[in-house]
């Protein structure tokens, strides 16, 4: 799939390549103080706005991007991204926003780092979207001198087909392109393929649904199956690859982990939290927005952390717990 992008001084069509894309950020001009003219010319350009076809908008500003590889390190299970659809947020139906978040340490919540208007969500679309969270994560890496590993690009994702299979496609396409990269296809291939979580949430009701198939679980072995699948959560890497054998060879399933239990740890369970930034969004900005309005209510919300954030750093209360503390 070749992708282009509009160039807002311009308004032609690019292709999207890292060239390209290195071109793109360092025209971007008055960020500071962007035009409410949704007309402008340079309107896509102020609040770091892609148009890419068909039918794909790319929203991040700079403070968002800065989210990356800051302090990511957490001791819980609080490391790592998280990629989802909202699929109310916008009035056309076929409209879906595609929002990545990452844990920041001294907000102690959720933020986002990255929002994409889609008109689907195909293994297309979230190529597109992890193509573009690669390369905002790599030019952060450059720029803070910290050193690019795969453990960097890992996130929590439900077991959808668009969402295994585009961020696969995306890191292949994006280091394979990258002229100074000695990794194979095979190579890059299986170090993105451990960097997947599936979500605990998904998993279950993938499960659920397994078991109401007769012709692959049979009524009688129903207990057994759940009883099996339960465990592969809970046990430890030698009892989970045996559990995972009894499994392949009782029913006619496919199942594995390539991510590492250390890697495993460190991500939550479930993409809980990115669900609630999808609330979050919908309390603060509404629902069912035409594309410019919603684009101003994306604004919004990352106004709406950006202070907070802003607020923290000078260590001002942003939130009051029932006990009277403030985080």
């Amino acid at each position: 799939m070749s992708y282009t992008w509009l160039n807002p001084a311009t308004t032609k069509k690019v292709p999207l390549s890292p060239a390209a894309l290195d071109e793109w950020y360092s025209d971007l001009t008055d960020k500071k103080n962007p035009p409410s003219d949704p007309d402008s010319l340079h309107f896509g350009a102020a609040y770091l706005l892609r148009v890419i076809m068909p039918s794909l908008y790319q929203l991040q500003t700079e403070w968002m991007r800065s989210q990356f590889l800051d302090d990511r390190s957490f001791d819980r299970p609080l490391n790592g991204l998280l990629s989802d659809a909202a699929h109310k947020y916008w009035e056309s139906p076929d409209g879906k926003l595609i929002v990545t978040s990452i844990f920041n340490k001294l907000m102690l919540k959720w933020v986002p780092v990255l929002f994409i208007y889609s008109d689907g969500t195909t293994v297309d679309h979230y190529e597109y979207h992890f193509l573009i969270l690669i390369k905002s994560i790599v030019r952060e890496a450059q720029e803070k001198k910290i050193d690019i590993t795969d453990e960097i690009f890992a996130m929590v994702v439900d077991f959808s087909i668009p969402q295994c299979q585009g961020l696969p496609k995306a890191f292949m396409q994006f280091f394979l392109a990258q002229v100074d990269d000695i990794w194979t296809a095979d190579e890059l291939n299986a170090a993105v393929s451990g960097l997947l979580k599936g979500c605990e949430y998904y998993y279950q009701k993938a499960v659920t649904c397994l078991s109401h198939i007769s012709s692959v679980i049979p009524p009688g072995e129903k207990s057994d199956f759940f009883r099996k699948c339960k465990n592969l959560l809970t046990v430890g890497e030698e009892e989970f690859f045996q559990t995972v054998a009894d499994i392949r060879r009782k029913w006619p399933l496919n199942c594995m982990t390539q991510m590492t239990s250390a890697l495993s740890a460190k991500l939550p369970s479930t993409k809980n939290a990115e669900e609630a930034m999808h609330a979050t969004i919908y309390r603060g900005v509404g629902k069912g927005h035409t594309l410019f309005d919603g684009l101003d209510g994306l604004l919004a919300t990352e106004k709406y952390y950006h202070q907070q954030f802003e607020a923290k750093q000078l260590m001002a209360p942003i939130a009051y717990q029932p006990d009277g503390l403030t985080t």
